[in-house]
This record gives C-alpha cells, structure tokens and sequence, in this order.
C-alpha cells in the first residue's frame, strides 16, 4: 500500500480585500533515477520489482490531485542522475536528442518544474548534456558547475508557482528559486569531461551568494537539490555537509541523493542537525526518495506572512511514497520509451564471446572472484600496451576492481553471472556499468598499504558483542580487490 500524508495545516483567512495571510505548498521529488524509466534490469533482463518512472508517474498524479483538493500550491522536481545509468541511457547518449528522446518526452510529460544535476550527468559528455537541456520545458540547474560554455544550462532559476484561491481571496504566485549542488569531487571523477570546460566550485560558497541572489530576483521561498548525501560526522568536509548546506540563510526546503538512500526514516543513523523522524537538516524540511523511481519524495509546507510580508515555512510533514510492484504504470510514459526498450534488449541479446567457464562475482568482498579477475587483466593489459618502451614498463602492474555489483544497496540479487557458453552484449553491459577511463597511477608500497585499508573500511569494527559484518554506511563499491600482490 502506498504511504499518504496525514498532514493537516491550519485554516488561514485572508484579511479582507489584501493578499492571503497563509498558504500550502506542496514540493515533489524524485532522484537518481538512473534512466530508469520502466523498471527494467536490463543486465540481468528482468522486471526490478517496480516500474520505474512509469510507477512514480502515478503516484505525481494522485499527489497533485491531493494537493488540488487540499488548495495547495504543488511543485515537481528531480534532483539528478537522470541521464545515466543502465544500457538504454548509454545507447540514447550515442543519438540525437529531439522530442521523443524516451527521458525527454517523459519530463515534459510529467511537467516537472525544474532538474538539477547529478555527477553522473556528466558522463556522457557536455554536448549531450546541453541538447537535453535545450530539449526540455524546465529549467536543468547547477549552482556550483562554472561551464565556459553552458548554453541552456542555469546556474539558478525562479518559477511561479499557482496558489489557489483561499477563502475567496482570488489566486496569486508564489516565486520559488531553485539551486542544486554537486558534489566537489565531481571535478576529480569527470575530469576528462570537464577539463578546460568547466570549474567545480565549492557548495557552500556558491549557494551562500547564489541565495541571496535569488531573494533579490524576487524569490519567496527557495528550496535546494543537494546532490549529496547524508554523511555521518567526520565522513566528509564542511564544505559538503548537507548540514552546513540547509543553515545557509534564504535555504527553505532541501532535496537531498547521490547515495541511494531514503530519508526520514531508518536508512540513517543520529546525528547533529539529522532528525530521521521529522525529516528536518538543521530544521529545515528535507527529503531523499531512494534512487532508480523507488520512491517519491512529498514535502507538505504550511506557509505564513512574516513581519515584513514575506514568506516563512511555519509546519511542515515530509514523506516518502513507495512505488511498489502493486502501483499502476503511466501509459504514456511506457509509450514514450517502449521502441527504444525494445531496441536495446534487442541490441543486448547479440553474441560477442564465449567462455568455457561460468564467471562470475559471488563473495566480491570476500576473496577474488573470476569477473573481478577478468577486469583486472583486460586494465592491466592496457597499461602493459600503454607504458612499453617507457621507464615505467618496469614497474609491476597492479589492478584495482572495485565490488559494483556485490548485493548491497542494490538488493540479494544485485550481482553478475554468466554461464557457460555464450557471452552476450548484456554481459559486458554488467561488466563496465560507468563510463569509466582506465588510469595508471605510480604508486609506492606505504600507498598501497593506504589503499588496502582504505577499502577494508567497508567492514564493521569487530567488537565484544555481535553485530553486521559490513558497515551500513560504506556502499560495497568502496571495497578494492588488488591484483598482482599477495595480501591478507
């Protein structure tokens, strides 16, 4: 059963003859989608329990009936990794973007107000990333990327927002700013896409001015899509602690992603400024529905004139709605991506290979597995090719793989298998799921010391009592396997 709010606000009167004296809006969400718009596996080739975007579709729609029904002003926004993330979102990148590109028509569709951006949305390139923005009806913000070039991209946007009429007081507009933040060391992982293109600056300088700029453009709340996440203390620097972020005067309203969590609710644990149950950062209203269309987020807001007749948030109730495998798909959402769904199982099912052996990557974080040796080599090769005749074609080549499919977040089914036999594009699919550059560090023995440590840290300290072998706050991924050394 999909959750529903139970939020109940206030009547509010407007003075006689003047503006209302109170309002509702209503923010809606969603994040890392990963370009999954019908709920489709496609490296394994099966449903993932849910359908996607079509199933959060339904739950936008019944969400903005509610709102309509309550008087409520009703806003909807994505907080990013739209645009990568499975073999359909890699073949679309390789065309071009017009009208019915599947994410394209299904955006406009569902008439979002406003996207902000994921570091994953860099991956296929700049270019692809300007033809969506110029493809889309809403604005695709990010605050802190600089773009020398950014064509139809913003770095902050205002939208109008209707407020119905209250009590017989006719309708007015609501002006809501949008920011959205990377994270910083998005200028590290997408360095071949944004070199000489563009600057990362830091989050929190870049909302502080960016903030005050939008009040002065005429903003009456703003609400910002963090694309990071929920850190515990000391996991990372100031500068990106959501925490720290959402203080930031003129910051109503905060959206928060990137690590495939869910907030309010369990996924996270006491912290200062986190409250999981009301589902406030640093007392602001804040949200993060899952990733993949797992969920969506509803932030109700009960707003009031402040003493200079301004706009303050007075209550509010955030929740998340499940899209389960019991929710109803869109069906035009499934028409807008059903002949490049069907086009890419297609592509995926041809033969490239062959082994003798089944490969796979079962207890990933336990000892080496035949998939992560297979990566090892083909990277190691590279470099062997890459170096010759160089000074460095003496050193010993090491291989790093990380656990990308290793259960975890992603559920118990969330690893590879390929049988005997044929070896299928879908397979390799699985094999490289990011659009990852092969790199060669020189490294020394204290550093890989450093890095083996570093990538134990997905295990949970032992102690006296009995307790989960892995940390719940380390994805899997951050587990390196190193090949070409011996080590326990």
């Amino acid at each position: 059963m999909n959750k529903r709010s139970t939020y109940v606000t206030a009547g509010v009167v407007p003075p006689e003859g003047g503006t209302p004296v109170g309002a509702r809006l209503r923010i809606l969400a969603t994040t890392d989608l990963h370009m999954q718009i019908v709920g489709h596996d496609y490296v394994g080739d099966r449903s993932v329990g849910h359908h996607g975007l079509a199933g959060v579709a339904t739950l936008i729609r019944a969400a903005r009936q509610e709102a309509a029904e309550q008087g409520a002003a009703c806003l909807l926004l994505d907080n990013g990794d739209l645009l990568q993330g499975n073999a359909l979102g890699d073949q679309l990148a390789q065309m071009p973007v017009t009208p019915t590109h599947p994410l394209v028509a299904c955006v406009n569709h569902l008439r979002y107000d406003g996207l902000g951006l994921g570091n994953h949305d860099l991956d296929h390139g700049l270019p692809y990333l300007r033809a969506v923005a110029g493809a889309i009806d809403m604005p695709l913000i990010s605050t802190n990327l600089h773009l020398t070039d950014p064509g139809p991209l913003r770095r902050w946007a205002v939208v109008s927002c209707l407020l119905p009429a209250v009590g017989g007081h006719p309708s007015s507009t609501l002006q809501v700013g949008l920011l959205s933040v990377l994270p910083g060391r998005t200028a590290i992982w997408n360095r071949e896409v944004l070199e000489d293109a563009a600057e990362i600056v830091s989050p929190l300088e870049s909302l502080r001015s960016a903030a005050l700029t939008l009040r002065a453009e005429g903003a009456d709340l703003t609400v910002l899509l963090a694309h990071m996440g929920i850190p515990q203390k000391g996991e990372i620097a100031a500068e990106e602690d959501i925490c720290a972020l959402a203080q930031i005067e003129g910051i109503d309203a905060v959206i928060t992603g990137h690590t495939h969590l869910r907030f309010p609710g369990a996924d996270h644990g006491p912290r200062k400024g986190v409250d999981t149950q009301a589902g406030t950062l640093s007392n602001r209203p804040a949200a993060m529905p899952g990733f993949g269309g797992s969920d969506l987020a509803v932030l109700d807001l009960a707003l009031e004139r402040d003493a200079r007749g301004g706009w303050r948030v007075s209550q509010h109730h955030s929740h998340l709605r499940d899209n389960s495998a019991q929710t109803l798909a869109d069906p035009v959402v499934l028409s807008a991506a059903r002949i490049s769904h069907i086009g890419t199982r297609k592509h995926l099912e041809e033969v490239v290979g062959h082994t003798g052996r089944p490969l796979h990557n079962y207890f990933a974080l336990a000892m080496p597995t035949p998939i992560d040796a297979l990566t090892a080599r083909a990277q190691a090769e590279v470099i062997r090719k890459g170096v010759a005749g160089t000074a460095d074609s003496a050193l010993p080549i090491l291989a790093a793989t990380a656990a990308h499919t290793a259960g975890g977040r992603g559920g118990p089914e969330h690893f590879l298998h390929i049988p005997p036999g044929a070896v299928q594009r879908r397979h390799i699919a699985g094999l490289v799921p990011y659009q990852n550059a092969v790199w060669a560090l020189r490294i020394t023995g204290a550093d890989l010391r450093r890095r083996l440590e570093k990538a134990a840290e997905v295990f949970a300290p032992l102690g006296s009592a009995t307790g989960p072998l892995l940390d719940p706050c380390r994805p899997p991924f951050h587990c390196d396997t190193i090949y070409g050394v011996t080590y326990a």
